[in-house]
């Protein structure tokens, strides 16, 4: 979503959804210099922290199988010469 999209328009998408009533659900994947220049965008530092920090059901990382998307790594096989059976 972001990647070609400025964080200041990121950043409006992600408050104007956040507007109202509107109960939907979205999955942003966003690098850390980009959420900093949206934290740095925004007027208030509490707006940023009402719609990230607070809103965040799971944030995935590369540290543990736990901060996976699935909880385990999984090992893909592509080029099937090179497989175990």
């Amino acid at each position: 979503m972001a990647r070609r999209i400025s964080p200041k328009h990121t950043c409006g998408l992600i408050v104007h959804n956040n507007e109202g009533e509107n109960n939907c659900q979205y999955i942003a994947s966003l690098n850390e210099s980009h959420l900093k220049a949206m934290k740095h965008d925004m007027e208030d530092p509490s707006h940023f922290d009402r719609l990230f920090t607070s809103n965040t059901v799971l944030e995935l990382t590369d540290d543990s199988d736990s901060g996976k998307l699935l909880g385990i790594t999984v090992d893909l096989v592509y080029d099937p010469r090179n497989r175990d059976d």
